[in-house]
């Protein structure tokens, strides 16, 4: 949010627009594929029939029976997105034809949507370096100095919008790990559900290269926000030097997003732990369980046995040495005298 915006003047601007959004499966499956087609073939906007043709591979993918015309499907969809702000339309005039673009907000929701993709470690990584090769050039301009213009373009601009759009793309990317995490947990919980007996090597299989990601990224984090402190306590120094108060505050705003980084990494490896712990205790209890289980079952078809040969606890125990035969044979000598 821009420094000069508070929350007041926000939620006004917002009501007074009147926004709302409220998108189907299949809306939100056609602006990522005008997302897609704009990246593929690199053109900003779209004509009609292209918007058309992109609808048409939407439908293919949903294998919907409707017998309602595409094209006016493909027409009703446009006009939600038109009234939602999710796509404009610049009227064309004499022989130009109308050309219809993605906006900014489309284009959010949809990386919003799909950055899971790339929600990697290799994608971290490469997010750190970009953040750290721009530091390092804002650090070398901020030691150099300049004039006001100088200042502006080359330290406070890439600062409030390049860096910190990076940073906020590693923030999304941690927002999506945590959604796959959720995922993993319910699909444990599932597996438990279903037929634990049979699921524990999958379930502990799930638990361990969950936590072994975690670990991983948990030391790409820890590294790199190292890496990126010290470039901008550098930066800090120069700033403070020129007095670039507006830079200073920028610095400041960007190590409160580290720490926040930071701190994600290390309370999201303790929850991770703690419902590792959890689940293992979940089967520990049950494993205990099954053994009784299996004594009791045993115990029971002993006394079956028992219960349908009935003259085996018939007699009383000082009685039953004859039953023996051997103490009471003709041949046998007595050994003592009573």
């Amino acid at each position: 949010m821009p420094a000069s915006k508070n929350i007041p003047s926000l939620i006004s601007t917002i009501l007074t627009q009147g926004i709302s959004l409220k998108l189907q499966p299949a809306d939100l499956a056609y602006l990522a594929a005008l997302r897609y087609w704009k990246e593929t073939e690199s053109q900003p906007e779209f004509s009609e029939e292209e918007l058309h043709v992109v609808f048409q591979n939407v439908e293919k993918a949903r294998l919907d029976d409707n017998s309602e015309d595409s094209s006016k499907r493909c027409n009703d969809v446009i006009r939600r997105l038109l009234q939602q702000h999710l796509l404009i339309c610049l009227e064309g005039g004499g022989h130009r034809h109308h050309a219809y673009l993605i906006t900014p907000l489309s284009e959010q929701i949809v990386d919003s949507v799909c950055v899971g993709m790339e929600a990697s470690k290799e994608a971290l990584s490469t997010l750190f370096m970009t953040v750290a090769t721009h530091l390092r050039e804002i650090r070398d301009s901020a030691e150099q100095g300049g004039n006001e213009p100088f200042w502006k373009l080359q330290v406070e601009a890439p600062l409030n919008i390049t860096v910190n759009q990076l940073v906020t793309s590693i923030d999304h990317r941690q927002r999506q790990l945590d959604q796959e995490a959720i995922n993993t947990r319910k699909e444990v919980v599932e597996l438990l559900k279903q037929d634990w007996q049979n699921s524990i090597n999958q379930c502990e299989q799930l638990l361990t290269s969950t936590q072994n990601h975690l670990q991983d990224l948990q030391q790409l984090l820890l590294a790199s926000c190292h890496e990126l402190r010290s470039l901008l306590d550098a930066i800090s120094r120069y700033c403070e030097q020129a007095s670039r108060h507006d830079a200073i505050n920028s610095v400041i705003r960007l190590e409160q997003h580290l720490d926040r980084i930071e701190h994600w990494s290390s309370e999201r490896m303790n929850h991770w732990e703690g419902f590792h712990h959890r689940v293992h205790q979940y089967l520990r209890q049950f494993v205990t369980m099954d053994e009784r289980k299996a004594l009791m079952e045993r115990v029971r078809k002993a006394s079956e046995v028992i219960r349908h040969c009935p003259g085996i606890c018939a007699t009383p125990m000082k009685n039953r040495w004859p039953d023996c035969g051997i103490l009471n044979h003709p041949g046998r000598k007595k050994i003592w005298h009573g």
